[in-house]
């Protein structure tokens, strides 16, 4: 049995099983969907030019600018970080900052009941329109040092481990090893 929110776009498709790699897909095909068919390949696209809802992505912030650090005569990529996972996490920081006005206004005229539909409905089709990167959520806290993502003390932004290595050699001001 399909979700209603799923039969509603099957209606007119001709839907087969495919078997993919990720998990999420194989839960999509146990119910016998092809996704294929529901989601139109040519997403919206944002406008060209600067607007008032959808200002454009400064010249730093493009990935082939931020890569570079902003010299575009360089021939190969500039690495600035511990590694290239923690410099795109930086990236979308600074994309969620650029954009994250705009985004929150966006948002809260998306989901506003007192608002009618078709001005709700715009504000969805604009909020879609926003670089996918530019999520205010999708950056992972990591290590400021080794970039581990996982296990952090979230107060000095390191990981568990280089946490507990400058606390027992005294780098860590106020913290010491507890003893009893």
């Amino acid at each position: 049995m399909l979700p209603a929110c799923i039969n509603r776009q099957l209606r007119g498709f001709t839907t087969t099983a495919i078997s993919l790699k990720n998990k999420r897909n194989k839960v999509l095909k146990k119910f016998g969907v092809d996704f294929r068919y529901i989601i139109p390949k040519n997403g919206p696209k944002p406008p060209t030019e600067s607007t008032v809802t959808y200002p454009q992505t400064p010249e730093h912030l493009t990935p082939e600018s931020w890569v570079k650090r902003g010299d575009m005569t360089r021939t190969k990529p500039l690495l600035w970080h511990c590694n290239w996972v923690m410099q795109r996490d930086a990236r979308r920081r600074a994309l969620g900052a650029h954009y994250g006005p705009v985004s929150l206004r966006l948002h809260a005229l998306q989901y506003n009941d007192f608002l009618p539909l078709m001005l709700r409905q715009v504000a969805h089709k604009e909020y879609n329109t926003l670089p996918r990167a530019s999520n205010r959520f999708s950056p992972t806290n990591r290590c400021v040092i080794t970039s581990r993502p996982r296990g952090k003390k979230r107060r000095w932004r390191v990981s568990r481990i280089v946490f507990r290595h400058f606390a027992d050699h005294g780098q860590m001001c106020g913290v010491k090893r507890a003893q009893w």
